[in-house]
């Protein structure tokens, strides 16, 4: 990754990444790579309205990794 977040559970953090964002879709190149999932493991729940870009690209992410998941093969308990 050409850039490192900090902080991404405070609001200055969050500035950080919606400013990054601000054009693109993803952290690195055209598609979801493991930068994309580093940095949304970080993030401590959805960015609110305020951080429209990181919000688009938080929410792009959660349903990437939710495709991902087989959930037929999760063993309830």
């Amino acid at each position: 990754m050409a850039i490192t977040f900090s902080d991404l559970h405070t609001e200055t953090g969050l500035k950080s990444l919606d400013e990054f964002l601000s054009g693109k879709s993803y952290i690195s190149g055209d598609h979801l790579t493991k930068d994309d999932v580093k940095v949304y493991a970080a993030v401590r729940g959805t960015p609110g309205d305020q951080f429209p870009n990181a919000s688009k690209w938080y929410s792009c992410v959660s349903s990437h990794l939710a495709k991902s998941m087989d959930l037929e093969n999760v063993v309830h308990a």
